[in-house]
C-alpha cells in the first residue's frame, strides 16, 4: 500500500504529513489486526528465538524534523512459543475444532549517544499471552477468534496503563490449500478505550522451489528451497507494537507508537528438529510517534522521530518440541 504523494513534493517540508498518511493508511492492516491475531499461524510445539543489532543511526529529533549528530545503537531479543490446548475432527464431515496457547516476548536496548533529551526511551519490553479458537463452519469457510494480553512498557514506571488488550474474530474463505482470505473485526485499548476497526488477512502461497508467500499482513517473501533441508529467503516483515512510556520532554503524549520495516535475505538451515537461520538487510525505516492516549486523539498525526535507514544482522534458532 502506497502514499499518493503531489508533484511539488518535499521531503524535508512534507516530512511529517508522509508519516501521519503512512499510519492512517496501514492502520486497518496493522493496528487494526494486530500481530498476535496471526499466533495461530506459528508452527505448534516450536520454540522460537532470534536477535537483531541494528549499528548506531542518525536520527531526526524534533519537530522540524532537523539532522542532528545524535546516534542510536539498537538490539532486539524475541522469543515465541505457540503450544497446542485441544483439538477435535468430526471423522464423518470433516469439521475441526481447535484451541491453541501462545507466549512471546520482545526485548529492545537503544543505546543513545549524546542525547540530552532522552526522549526515545533506552529499553523497550513488550510481551503477549494469548489463546486462539479455530472452528470449521463448513468445507471452505472457517472462523477464528483471539483474545491476548500484554505488558508493553520502557520498564521506568510499569503500571495498569502497560496492560494491552487484543482481541480479534476473522472468518476466513479458503479457496484452496495455498489461497484464503479473511475478515472482521479487531479490538484493542492502546487508546484507554476499547476499539472496534474492521481487520483483514490474505494468505497465498505458491509450490515447487521458487515459492511466493504472503502472509498479509505479517510477511511477503519470496523463497528459494536449494535442497530439502535448506531455504534461501528474501522477506519484508513490518511490524507496528504501541508502549506506553514515560515521556519527560512532553508528559501527556505516553502513547508511543513504534514501525519498524525491514527488507532482509535469510539463510535457513533445517535439521530434524532444530533449525537455524542467519539475515542480513536494510531497515528502510524505523519510526517513533508519541501520542496522548483517549479515542479523541486516535487520528491526530504527532511529529516522528525516525532513526535513519541502517543495515541489520539477525540470527535465530527453531526448536521443535516433542508432541
Amino acid at each position: 500500500m502506497a502514499t499518493v504523494l503531489s508533484p511539488g513534493f518535499n521531503p524535508q517540508n512534507n516530512l511529517s504529513a508522509t508519516i501521519g498518511n503512512l499510519k492512517m493508511l496501514l492502520t486497518i492492516v496493522f493496528i487494526t489486526v494486530g500481530q498476535h491475531a496471526f499466533s495461530q499461524l506459528m508452527p505448534e510445539n516450536t520454540l522460537n528465538i532470534n536477535s537483531t543489532y541494528i549499528p548506531a543511526s542518525g536520527y531526526n529529533h524534533s519537530k522540524n524534523f532537523e539532522d542532528t549528530k545524535l546516534k542510536t545503537a539498537q538490539q532486539s531479543t524475541n522469543l515465541g512459543y505457540s503450544f497446542p490446548i485441544s483439538a477435535k475432527k468430526d471423522s464423518l464431515t470433516g469439521m475441526v475444532s481447535s484451541w491453541t496457547g501462545s507466549l512471546s516476548g520482545a526485548y529492545s536496548r537503544l543505546d543513545h549517544k549524546d542525547d540530552v533529551n532522552n526522549l526515545i526511551p533506552s529499553r523497550l519490553l513488550s510481551s503477549n499471552l494469548g489463546i486462539t479458537h479455530f472452528r470449521s463452519i463448513n468445507a471452505s469457510w472457517s472462523m477464528l477468534s483471539t483474545l491476548s494480553a500484554g505488558i508493553n512498557a520502557d520498564l521506568e514506571k510499569v503500571s495498569s496503563h502497560d496492560l494491552f488488550i487484543n482481541g480479534a474474530f476473522l472468518f476466513i474463505k479458503t479457496y484452496s490449500p495455498t489461497f484464503s482470505i479473511g475478515f472482521g473485526g479487531f479490538v484493542y485499548n492502546a487508546i484507554n478505550s476499547p476499539l472496534v476497526l474492521p481487520a483483514f488477512i490474505l494468505q497465498w502461497q505458491t509450490t515447487g522451489k521458487f515459492r511466493l508467500n504472503i502472509d498479509f499482513p505479517s510477511e511477503i517473501s519470496v523463497a528459494y528451497h536449494t535442497s530439502e533441508k535448506t531455504e534461501l529467503k528474501l522477506a519484508f516483515r513490518p511490524k507496528n507494537i504501541s508502549y506506553d512510556v514515560e515521556n519527560k520532554v512532553d508528559p501527556k503524549k505516553t502513547l508511543l507508537n513504534y514501525w519498524e520495516l525491514p527488507v532482509g535475505l535469510e539463510n535457513k538451515w533445517k535439521g530434524k528438529r532444530i533449525d537455524f537461520m542467519l539475515s542480513a538487510g536494510v531497515t528502510t525505516l524505523r519510526s517513533f510517534q508519541f501520542g496522548e492516549r483517549g479515542i479523541k486523539n486516535i487520528y491526530q498525526t504527532p511529529p516522528a522521530h525516525l532513526l535513519k535507514p541502517n543495515v541489520f544482522v539477525n540470527a535465530g534458532i527453531s526448536y521443535r518440541l516433542n508432541k
